[in-house]
This record gives structure tokens, C-alpha cells and sequence, in this order.
């Protein structure tokens, strides 16, 4: 009551049963998953344990047949800033970072990592640029696999991924704003 603000719009809130969305994330597929782990990971910078073996094993050597690898020396730019978002990478071997546009470092990912999702996700252009730090083995996962994965779960847990993925683009804009302020 106390807070003044002028109505934009009607809005209309949903409800969710935290449990429920709970268990319904743990039992998605592993793709939907894999984001909501690394998500939730990165957001509350939790330390990495070793790779991610159940990803490799129930999607990329199930699907080996329909993804494209490539390798990057190092200093090689997989994605730039603005371009368009056509795929989301799975770190095979290797290292990459992520940097802004002012050249500020916002993630060093290592092997067993996935990146690039979140603009897939949104239909967005990248808001970073991936560099190789060293010779680096990417699995590239097109759009149109990705989709059709989170498509399998249901829509409670693709909003889930969205929302999360949401949720860690403000919190690198933030890191990036303390960054920017040091």
C-alpha cells in the first residue's frame, strides 16, 4: 500500500506448487535437466564437480549420429556478440570463456559444461563473445534437436529452464555491472 506505481497492464499471476515443480524437474529429460542444473549452479556460483557424465550418456552418445563437433585452438571466437543463435555447445574437451563487450570475463566453462543455451532458448542474438583459452572440443547441438528434447517435458519445466536462464542473464548483467564498478 505503501509503494506508489502506475498500472501498465491487467496482470494476471499463476500459482506453483514449488514441490510439484520439483518433481517434475527431477524427472525431465536430461537435456531440460542439464540446463536447470548448470543454471541453478552458476546463479548461486555452487562448485563444479567433475563433468556431466548422465548428459553425455543419455543425450550426446544417444544422439552422436545427429551432432556436429568442431575444435578451436586457442583464441579461437566460437560466437561473437550480436550474432545470431543458431546452436548451444557442449564442452567436450577444452576450456572456454565468456566475455562482454567491454572484455570483462563473466564464466571460464571447462569440459563436461554447456554453453550458449540461453539465447537459443529465448531467440535472442548472443550477448557474449566464446573464446578457446586453449584447444578446445565443442559438440554443437542445433536449435531443432534442443526444441524438440524440451518439447518431451512438460510446460511447467520448460518455463522452468526459461525463467532460469532469465534469472542468470540478470545475474551476469550484475556481475558484470560490479565488475565494471571495480
Amino acid at each position: 500500500r505503501a509503494l506508489r506505481f502506475k498500472k501498465l497492464s491487467d496482470l494476471k499471476l499463476l500459482k506453483f506448487d514449488g514441490a510439484d515443480v520439483r518433481n517434475k524437474a527431477n524427472t525431465a529429460n536430461v537435456v531440460a535437466r542439464t540446463i536447470i542444473k548448470y543454471s541453478l549452479g552458476r546463479i548461486f556460483n555452487l562448485k563444479r564437480r567433475g563433468g556431466n557424465l548422465l548428459f553425455e550418456e543419455k543425450f550426446v552418445d544417444k544422439n552422436f549420429h545427429l551432432l556436429r563437433r568442431s575444435t578451436y585452438e586457442e583464441g579461437g571466437i566460437i560466437f561473437r556478440i550480436g550474432q545470431a543463435a543458431n546452436s548451444m555447445y557442449f564442452l567436450e574437451k577444452g576450456a572456454v570463456s565468456l566475455f562482454t563487450e567491454n572484455s570483462k570475463k563473466i564464466a571460464e566453462l571447462v569440459s563436461g559444461e554447456c554453453f550458449g543455451e540461453a539465447a537459443l532458448i529465448n531467440d535472442r542474438r548472443r550477448n557474449y563473445v566464446a573464446i578457446a583459452t586453449q584447444r578446445t572440443s565443442l559438440i554443437i547441438i542445433e536449435h531443432g534437436i534442443l526444441r524438440e528434447e524440451l518439447e518431451k517435458d512438460p510446460p511447467v519445466v520448460r518455463l522452468a529452464v526459461i525463467l532460469l536462464l532469465r534469472r542468470l542473464e540478470l545475474m551476469n548483467k550484475l556481475k558484470w555491472a560490479d565488475n565494471f564498478k571495480n
